[in-house]
């Protein structure tokens, strides 16, 4: 039971909760039990943007900080939304919490009208005091980073690095002083590594991603670095384990002229020594990376629009090609079993859904456009996208879907949170997010779906009825019995179905169609309707064959592996199919 402005609110949180903070308020949503959706309003008077400024949730979901144009406090959600911690602060823009919720972290713009210069305040959660202060002047990268123990803390600076040891913050334990260190990530778990991006000079002196281990920060014995050409900034991501890194390197300026925003590349570093360049099959920039938070591999999103998708294992060697699309982002849902593709911001696109271990596409949301905020739910079965100002200060929305692409609750801007209408085009949402909650508390779940063909979808896109000029229509209709698809506009599966004759027809449109796939110079032509059954009984053939060669194969590695051999990820990943071969085999066999 939460009182909230005097009101008594039933608050359910089997599953996470929603908040929500735009121009009519701060509300919270529940997202199950009875009153499922119905918001209670945190406060209904900050209907300003500088007096309802920022929310942020705990790392476990137990607090929820927020701060008003007076104070910063921390709601206790457990124990019925009760204050746990106020500070006056009035002009905070961030906030941060510890992973043991022990340290709680603000950011305010710098400014010398409070004639102070610490911008940047840790406070201790339970002495309500301040422990420590920095001073930063951009807002990119302003968070201490703590360790999962909390025993060591890390706040970088522009060319030096101090971390702290068991919160005693009155003195650094150790210092990272290197010129032109402009990044550093810590990897929050032990043994704590620590990367570092070294920008190149304008002599030709060339940028260095350095991996260095926790306490041992000399950066002439270093555990892995890697040199690169042509970056004026880079982001460093760390996989799940903390043993590998992949590095995206930008420049501002392309001197091709090919691309807007510059030339980007990627790289894979690994804390035994290892490092390697990305190949990607497709030129372009680089629009996003992201790690699978089970295994150890990594999807990117690249390539001049429409972009594509693939997905990398450890060597760097491609393991699945997703295709083409509107796309410039990728999520893995926290469980790893399930993976997003969609297109941000002014790239009008629709949200993919593709199932990681068959990879099936599973769902296409086509009607909501201008995303702007994508975000998983922690039980990895839903997900939250988001049209909010001030990146769009036009048609701000909200919606949640599950995994199936079903919408089950959305606010288009037409009716108001509470009595009364909205403002009209003046309506905003600044903020939207889940609350956080551990992966102990969703594990992963078999999940039931009917596969979609992502070829049959680019059919239906190439002949779907627009408004043609009477004189034209023949023509369209005899194009339209025509539909060109290039194979590598198709996922691996899809384009080897087409290359074995196995695709099938169009069944959205009201006729067949003679679909002609081009790869390079080569074409290849299948009629639908027309595949006789003894080609089809030769590809079934065919694909048996190689099943069951596979299956010998990891019959072959299993005799390796107990026999006490050690075997290469790539060979633990072939024996992980098992299940999904025999599967597979099991349909195609009579």
């Amino acid at each position: 039971m939460a009182i909230v402005e005097g009101r008594r609110y039933e608050v359910d949180t089997s599953l996470p909760l929603l908040c929500v903070r735009g121009n009519e308020g701060f509300f919270i949503y529940q997202t199950s039990g009875p009153q499922q959706f119905s918001p209670f309003q945190m406060d209904g008077a900050v209907q300003q943007k500088w007096t309802n400024q920022v929310y942020a949730w705990s790392k476990d979901g137990k607090y929820l900080a927020w701060c008003n144009s007076e104070s910063l406090i921390v709601f206790d959600v457990s124990a019925d939304f009760k204050i746990v911690f106020q500070v006056s602060k009035s002009r905070v823009s961030s906030i941060e919490f510890s992973p043991r919720n022990t340290y709680i972290s603000t950011f305010e713009p710098l400014s010398n009208a409070n004639g102070s210069k610490d911008n940047i305040c840790v406070y201790s959660f339970l002495g309500q005091n301040i422990v420590a202060t920095f001073t930063q002047g951009t807002f990119e990268h302003w968070q201490p980073q703590f360790s999962e123990d909390e025993r060591v803390c890390c706040k970088s600076f522009k060319e030096h690095a101090h971390f702290f040891e068991d919160g005693n913050f009155s003195k650094p334990k150790h210092k990272l002083n290197i010129p032109g260190m402009l990044l550093v990530q810590m990897f929050p778990a032990a043994p704590n590594h620590v990367a570092v991006y070294i920008a190149g000079s304008k002599k030709g002196t060339p940028s260095v991603v350095k991996v260095l281990r926790y306490p041992d920060l000399d950066q002439y014995a270093c555990l892995a670095s890697k040199s690169f050409f042509k970056a004026d900034k880079a982001s460093l991501h760390w996989n799940n384990g903390g043993n590998a890194l992949i590095i995206k390197s930008m420049t501002e300026v392309d001197q091709s002229g090919k691309a807007y925003y510059g030339e980007t590349m990627l790289f894979h570093v690994t804390t035994d020594g290892s490092a390697s360049v990305v190949e990607l099959k497709k030129a372009g920039p680089i629009y996003d990376v992201a790690w699978d938070p089970v295994k150890n591999e990594f999807c990117v999103v690249y390539g001049h629009m429409p972009s594509k998708a693939s997905l990398f294992n450890s060597k760097c060697s491609s393991v699945y090609d997703f295709g083409t699309g509107l796309r410039t982002a990728c999520r893995f849902s926290p469980q790893g079993h399930l993976l997003a593709l969609y297109g941000h911001g002014a790239v009008r696109s629709n949200v993919e859904i593709w199932h990681r271990a068959s990879f099936s596409l599973v769902a296409k949301v086509v009607d909501f456009q201008d995303i702007t905020f994508f975000e998983w739910s922690p039980c990895g079965e839903r997900f939250l996208l988001a049209t909010h100002s001030p990146t769009l200060k036009v048609d701000n929305k909200w919606a949640i879907y599950d995994y199936q692409g079903k919408q089950i609750k959305a606010d288009m801007g037409k009716q108001g949170l509470g009595a009364g209408s909205r403002g009209g085009n003046n309506f905003e949402f600044w903020q939207v997010c889940w609350q956080k909650r551990s992966k102990e508390e969703f594990p992963a779940r078999d999940l039931a779906f009917q596969a979609i063909s992502l070829q049959d979808l680019k059919v239906q896109e190439a002949t779907e009825k627009k408004y043609v000029p009477p004189h034209l229509r023949k023509k369209v209709e005899t194009e339209k019995r025509n539909v060109v698809l290039d194979l590598n506009d198709l996922p691996d599966n899809e384009r080897a179905a087409a290359l074995n004759g196995q695709s099938t027809k169009n069944k959205n449109s009201a006729s067949g169609h003679q679909i002609t796939y081009k790869s390079g110079d080569q074409t290849v032509n299948v009629e639908s309707e027309q595949k006789s059954e003894q080609a089809n009984e030769k590809s079934k053939k065919n694909r048996i064959k190689t099943l069951e060669k596979r299956l010998k194969e990891i019959r072959g590695l299993k005799e390796k592996q107990s026999s006490g051999q050690k075997l290469e990820e790539e060979a633990i990943n072939k024996i992980n199919r098992e299940p999904e071969i025999r599967a597979e085999l099991s349909r195609l066999k009579p």
